[in-house]
């Protein structure tokens, strides 16, 4: 489906595609860590695929992990998860 077929969006709504492209800032510090680099559905919920560097990460697309999207600012910020090796 071509986007200019989409209907549009009120303005505190976006597509989940519009977020493709845009910086990732961790959330406590502001700091530029990355970028969008696509998302996909797992059957519960939308995932985020996150180039980090030179890693992909995926992150569940939840406002605990995602607090804020601004798709006019041009950026997401996030909490990512701690892990314990």
């Amino acid at each position: 489906v071509d986007r200019n077929d989409f209907p549009e969006t009120d303005d505190d709504e976006y597509y989940v595609a519009d977020l493709l492209g845009l910086k990732v800032l961790e959330n406590a510090t502001g700091c530029d860590i990355g970028v969008v680099s696509d998302f996909y559905d797992n059957g519960q919920q939308v995932v985020l695929v996150l180039k980090l560097k030179d890693q992909l990460f995926d992150l569940l697309f939840l406002d605990q992990f995602v607090p804020e999207v601004d798709v006019e600012g041009g950026f997401i910020k996030v909490n990512l998860p701690e892990y314990i090796d």
